[in-house]
Formats: C-alpha cells, sequence, structure tokens
C-alpha cells in the first residue's frame, strides 16, 4: 500500500518523534534528578545547621555545668528551710513536744501524711501565682492532647502525617539557648516538697497559748499558719471525801456529760473553766533525695517510703 506522504509531511513527522524524545528524557530523565539534586541540598543545609546547633551546645556544656553546679549548691541551701521527710510518729512527737513545752494540756491531734508534692499555689495577685497558673495550663493542654492522641490510636482514626517534603523547622539561636541554658520562667512544678495538714486543739494559761501560737509562727523551718481560732473548755476536778484530787475530766460543753448541776456544787467535784486554742498548720518537708551525693543517690531519705509516714 502507497501512502502518499509529501517531503514536508516526512519532516514533520520527524520532528515530532524527536520531540516526544526529548519530552521523555526531560520528563523520565532529567526532572528526577533534578528534584533529587534539591532535596540533597536541602538536606545537606539541615545537615550544617544541625552540626552549628550541636557545636554550639558543645561551646556551653562547661557553661551548662558550671550552672548545674551552682543550681545544686542552691538547692542545697533552699531544702535546708523545710523539715525532712518524717513519718506519723515524729510528726506526732514534734507537735507534742511543742505544746507540752509551754505547759499546755492536748485535746485534740490530728493529720494526714502525704502521698503527692504540694500542689498550693502562690498568692493569688503574685506573679508567681501567674506563672504556676500559666504552666499548670500548658501542662493540662499537653496531657489533652497526649489522650486525644491516645484515643485516635486506639479508635483506628488516622491522623495528619507531615509531608515528605516539609522541611525541617531549623531553631533559632534564642530557642537553642532556651534548650541548653533553660527557660528565663523560674517556676517549675514542684516535686519534692510535701505539706503536712496538721489540726491541733490546746488549752492551758492565756499566756500561754499566746506563747505557743508565737511559736509556731516564728518556728525556723517552714511551717504556714492557716488558721487558729479561740475558744473555751471546762475542766471537771474530782476530789475525794478527804479532799485529796483524784483526776481531772475535760469537756467544751457547760456541762460535762453525766455530771450534774448539784453535783458541782459538791465539794468533791469543782469546775475550772480554762481558755482554748485550736490552729491549723502545714508543715512543708523537703524530699532530697534529688540533690543526694553520688554515694547515696540511690538511697531514699530516712523517713520517705513510697507511702509517705509508713
Amino acid at each position: 500500500m502507497k501512502t502518499n506522504m509529501t517531503e514536508r509531511d516526512k519532516k514533520l513527522l520527524v520532528f515530532m518523534f524527536m520531540v516526544v524524545i526529548i519530552v521523555g528524557i526531560g520528563y523520565w530523565g532529567v526532572i528526577p534528578q533534578i528534584k533529587a539534586a534539591n532535596s540533597y541540598t536541602s538536606k545537606a543545609e539541615d545537615e550544617e545547621a544541625e552540626k552549628k546547633i550541636n557545636q554550639l551546645k558543645i561551646v556551653n556544656a562547661a557553661g551548662i555545668d558550671m550552672q548545674a553546679e551552682e543550681y545544686k549548691s542552691q538547692i542545697t541551701e533552699k531544702k535546708d528551710e523545710f523539715y525532712p521527710i518524717m513519718t506519723n510518729s515524729e510528726v506526732d512527737r514534734m507537735m507534742t513536744e511543742m505544746a507540752r513545752d509551754e505547759g499546755l494540756e492536748i485535746y485534740d491531734l490530728t493529720f494526714n501524711m502525704p502521698t503527692f508534692p504540694s500542689s498550693r499555689m502562690a498568692y493569688e495577685n503574685s506573679d508567681l501565682y501567674y506563672e504556676q497558673k500559666a504552666v499548670l495550663e500548658e501542662l493540662a493542654k499537653q496531657e489533652k492532647e497526649e489522650d486525644e492522641a491516645l484515643t485516635a490510636a486506639t479508635s483506628g482514626q488516622t491522623t495528619t502525617s507531615p509531608s515528605k517534603n516539609t522541611k525541617k523547622k531549623i531553631q533559632t539561636t534564642a530557642e537553642i539557648n532556651e534548650e541548653i541554658m533553660g527557660s528565663d520562667n523560674i517556676y517549675q512544678p514542684n516535686t519534692d516538697i510535701y505539706a503536712v495538714p496538721v489540726s491541733m486543739t490546746v488549752g492551758g494559761n492565756i499566756s500561754k497559748l499566746n506563747s505557743f501560737l508565737n511559736r509556731i509562727i516564728g518556728l525556723e523551718k517552714r511551717v504556714l499558719l492557716v488558721s487558729y481560732s479561740w475558744g473555751e473548755y471546762r475542766e471537771i476536778l474530782e476530789y475525794d471525801e478527804e479532799g485529796n484530787y483524784i483526776g481531772t475530766t475535760s469537756s467544751s460543753a457547760s456541762l460535762v456529760d453525766g455530771v450534774t448541776a448539784e453535783e458541782l456544787d459538791n465539794e468533791e467535784i469543782k469546775k475550772v473553766d480554762r481558755k482554748s486554742l485550736t490552729v491549723k498548720i502545714e508543715i512543708f518537708m523537703c524530699d532530697t533525695s534529688a540533690v543526694a551525693s553520688a554515694t547515696d543517690a540511690e538511697e531514699l531519705p530516712e523517713g520517705l517510703t513510697e507511702e509517705l509516714g509508713d
């Protein structure tokens, strides 16, 4: 079969064929190589930036060590302001001895040993309070995001993954310095300080009660006087027929249970009204295990167990 192709048609067909070959070579040969070259260039830039970051970290390593030693020294000084970790009996003995030294009668002593560090916030209008609030809100936000991610993973939902072509974010100098030397934010969530809430009612002479209250306020270690209140109690002094003292019964009621008004007029039973003082305090104890020396770093401080007060 003969075709009627002119010389012009043949040249046009050859030209189109060459164009197809050139486009194919460019699309499947040249363009992938250009993309690979750009990718290697981007990786090289990232590696160079990472190298500079690591070099900066190495340069700052000595400064970090010096800062760490300074922090350890400051922590050691600060921990002396707090009571060491105490057991139930030690807290009981401490409060009892304070009252006995002032010559007071002890009518009630209750306290709860903590199992977690204190979460007490600073004064509401202080700068530290707002720093605490911001940090705790950020921690709550991170915890929520982690919970949502875990829920999505367990329910089979897919999360949007970053594109392969997304360039790694390069840290700024300020971000690097904050990562290496620490944030300017001075507040860190408490992990070492425990608070023992104590409620104690004592009775006796008003001057001795004031002395006891002043003694609590003047303690050298960290104790917070949460509140205090005054009251009255009645002592029933019992004597035998010969006038010898037998014993004492105390009550905050107007009359002691089981003692009638007539019996109070009896010479064998006498009533004495006294003042009482109820104080509520928090005793702050410091977990010193974080600043233990290398020789005892693996040992818990005396009195500290998995649950304080055991």
